[in-house]
């Protein structure tokens, strides 16, 4: 069983997870999480499903999430 937060990064295109991935490549010289960026967003969107606005935890989920997602979909 898929809950909402796994179903949320499951749910993401191939592009829309090699364009985050990107972006946390591109963010990490600068020490800064873009704010307009896919990392933002699904951390935003965790909140929501979570109900708990500690935003600077689900950024940091958000980031791993992202890395665990991608690793998991591109080593099949």
């Amino acid at each position: 069983m898929i809950n909402a937060i796994t179903e949320l990064y499951t749910n993401l295109t191939d592009e829309q997870l090699r364009e985050a991935i990107l972006q946390i490549k591109e963010d990490e010289p600068l020490g800064i999480i873009r704010t307009d960026g896919w990392v933002r967003k699904l951390a935003t969107q965790v909140c929501e499903i979570t109900n708990d606005r500690t935003i600077s935890t689900h950024l940091f989920l958000a980031q791993n999430s992202l890395f665990r997602e991608a690793a998991f979909r591109f080593v099949k």
